[in-house]
This record gives C-alpha cells, sequence and structure tokens, in this order.
C-alpha cells in the first residue's frame, strides 16, 4: 500500500468513474485500474462496487476510504507546511531543458495567477540525464525528459525502473532558430549542407541533436558555441546573423519578441519526445496541473 494507490482511490470515489479518475490524476486508466487492483489485494476486501454507470464505495470500502481521506490530508498538511508552502501560493519546481515552448508556458502560467496569489518558482535547466537525477533526488518535483523517438522503449524502461511516472504530451522535429537578418532566413526550407558555413549555438557540454552533414563538413570546418544560459542564447542569435541553434518549435509570439526565425531543414534527422516525469506516488498539485495544461496549450498554438 502506498500515498499513489489511496490518492486514486479517493479520487475514484469522489468522481466516480475511472475514466475520469485517471484525466484528473493525469494517468491512463489500465494504471489506474492497476493501483486500485493491488490495493484491495492488500487489503482483502473490494473497495469499490463496480457497476454499468460507475464505481460505488462498498461498506468497507467506504470505511477505508474515510481513513485514506485523512491520512492525505495529514500528508498535505505536512508537506506544506515543510516546503514553507500556502494554499494561495503558487509553486513550481522544475527541471527541465532550457527550451522556448516551456519559458512560454511558464510566462503564461505566472500571468494566470490572480493577484492575492503568492509565487513561487524554481525552475533548474538542465539535459534529460541531470533532469533525472534531479527528480530522483527530490532537488525538484517535476522534470521535462526529452530523447530520440528511437530510444523510447529503452528510455521509458529505465524511467519505470528507477521509480518515475512519465505523461508523454508531445513529439516533435527540431528546427533551425537564426536571426532574421541571417543569410538563409528566407529560404522557405533548407538542409544540413546550407547550415555548414555557419555557428552552432550549443548547450553547455550537450551534444547537437541533429549531426552535421558530413560531406560538407569535409568542405567547411565545423564552428560551435557552448554556452549556458538561454539569454545568452538570445543575445548571439540576435545579435551575430551568422549563427543557428537547434531547437524545437516555439511559438510565433517568442520569434517575434526576440527577432527570429524558425527554418525546417529536410534532412534534420528523426523525431524527438518530450515526457513529464515525477515520482511514482507523486500528486501533482493544481498548481503543477496548471503549468502542464500550459504547456499543452502552447504546443497547440505552434
Amino acid at each position: 500500500m502506498n500515498i499513489h494507490q489511496l490518492r486514486c482511490a479517493v479520487t475514484v470515489a469522489r468522481l466516480g468513474s475511472q475514466t475520469r479518475a485517471a484525466e484528473a490524476l493525469y494517468m491512463s486508466q489500465p494504471n489506474l485500474s492497476k493501483a486500485l487492483k493491488e490495493l484491495e489485494q492488500t487489503c482483502g476486501f473490494r473497495i469499490f462496487a463496480r457497476t454499468g454507470t460507475g464505481m460505488t464505495p462498498t461498506q468497507k470500502g467506504e470505511e477505508f476510504l474515510n481513513r485514506a481521506r485523512a491520512v492525505l490530508e495529514q500528508l498535505d498538511a505536512i508537506d506544506a507546511i515543510y516546503q514553507g508552502r500556502s494554499k494561495t501560493t503558487a509553486y513550481l519546481s522544475l527541471a527541465a531543458p532550457n527550451t522556448g515552448y516551456i519559458a512560454c508556458a511558464l510566462a503564461d502560467c505566472a500571468a494566470a495567477l490572480d493577484a492575492r496569489d503568492g509565487l513561487e518558482m524554481n525552475i533548474q535547466q538542465a539535459g534529460t540525464a541531470e533532469v533525472i537525477r534531479r527528480v530522483l533526488s527530490r532537488e525538484a518535483d517535476i522534470g521535462v525528459a526529452r530523447y530520440p523517438m528511437e530510444q523510447q522503449n529503452r528510455v521509458l524502461g529505465e524511467l519505470a525502473e528507477q521509480g518515475l511516472h512519465y505523461i508523454l504530451y508531445w513529439t516533435f522535429k527540431h528546427v533551425v532558430l537564426t536571426s532574421r537578418r541571417h543569410p538563409l532566413a528566407r529560404e522557405k526550407q533548407i538542409d544540413k549542407a546550407m547550415l555548414a558555413p555557419y555557428i552552432e549555438i550549443l548547450q553547455g557540454d550537450m551534444p547537437s541533436p541533429v549531426q552535421p552533414d558530413l560531406s560538407a563538413a569535409v568542405m567547411e570546418p565545423r564552428r560551435i558555441i557552448r554556452m549556458d544560459g538561454r539569454g545568452s542564447y538570445m543575445e548571439l542569435l540576435e545579435r551575430a546573423p551568422n549563427t543557428y541553434l537547434w531547437s524545437p518549435p516555439v511559438p510565433k509570439e517568442f520569434l517575434e519578441r526576440h527577432g527570429l526565425v524558425q527554418l525546417e531543414c529536410g534532412d534534420a534527422g528523426g523525431s524527438y519526445q518530450d515526457a513529464l516525469i515525477f515520482i511514482k506516488g507523486y500528486a501533482m498539485s493544481r498548481w503543477e496541473q496548471a503549468f502542464y495544461d500550459h504547456l499543452r496549450r502552447v504546443i497547440e498554438r505552434l
């Protein structure tokens, strides 16, 4: 028996439906059903009577749920005290790649707050391996893991083995971000060979998500700048029109604000996937759920 299973049971009781409960908990219905089954096996009795119209607690189940609600309320109260949070303070602890669309979602999330609400955001920018480490060590409550689609089975298997839950929310191909003054800025579509004369900006020690064209590399020496910090990237892209950056697609307002364009590359390679991750049994707060909703809305605008 664990906290995640208790939250699943209490949410099903509140909503009367596994389908609605799975949506509220941001998890798949099969995983919710598995959690309930394991909980009932541990308890030794049926918590819910399953009917054609939904799920109703049994007599023993109602007694169990009352105790479960009390336990969860106490845990939430302890968590709020320990973290120095209150119900009127929007708290978000996130580890994620340094990416424009995530920055837009964070801005939208902050802008949507009631003026009476407090705000505390702890945003840690990191590559996927470091994101996973920080979530596992509770340096961040939630994270965004990014990986090539061809590695999906291996990565998701490793996440599950490490006790992490994941929500797959976006699959994309990288585009090229450049200044509006870049020589390629007016091209309808480009290929990797066309980028060979220009300077690629890389994030810290992270490898390029799209490998350069080898035939072009024979003719042109590779030119790269490694940097940490999204602000520095934007400054370089805006002020040095011979630079470019591989990035997931970003919203139009982000491009306009920084004087950039994004170009599709015909031979950019395979797709990548972004997944929201957190420790199994962790229940996202309403602020974290709001951030996730804003992520999805930003993606819909792309």
